[in-house]
């Protein structure tokens, strides 16, 4: 199973996670399973609430090519691709984890080096993968979440 954590804080925030859930169809071999949509706190310089989630999917798109694909999705979607890190944001869809491999190359990091601090993506990820445990530590997700530093979040009444 792959994992992807999805997040916006810009515009239609539900309107752009939907549509991603629809480009994450078209890179996915079957319907991926979404978690619920976590409304949280803006996090560095981030001014706005953002909306999260993470789809479980299969693909039979290597890590790179996966890769590829995001980020052209996130470009063609009005992503700043050189915008400063943790600012607001059309759409981020980042890999969390890829058939429990540890995986890396000059462009990607699986599982995503910063997943584990992230209570946004640990919260969502708990709900399509509620047996995940760390594939670099062996760490389960209740164990990760109860480390990750306190931030404000809650489940949104938005449905996909």
């Amino acid at each position: 199973m792959i994992f992807i954590a999805l997040g916006t804080s810009l515009d239609d925030k539900a309107a752009n996670l939907r549509e991603a859930a629809s480009f994450l169809r078209t890179v996915s071999a079957g319907e991926p399973k979404f978690s619920s949509i976590w409304e949280t706190a803006p996090v560095g310089p981030s001014s706005n609430t953002f909306l999260n989630a993470v789809a479980a999917l299969e693909s039979p798109l290597e890590p790179s090519a996966l890769l590829r694909s995001v980020k052209e999705y996130e470009e063609q979607a009005g992503r700043n691709l050189s915008a400063a890190r943790w600012s607001d944001r059309i759409i981020d869809l980042d890999i969390i984890g890829y058939h429990g491999r540890v995986y890396l190359d000059a462009d990607l990091e699986i599982p995503h080096p910063r997943y584990r601090e992230r209570l946004f993506v640990l919260c969502p990820l708990r709900e399509v993968a509620p047996g995940w445990t760390d594939p670099e530590n062996g760490d389960h997700i209740d164990t990760l979440i109860r480390n990750a530093a306190p931030l404000q979040l809650s489940k949104s009444r938005i449905k996909w």
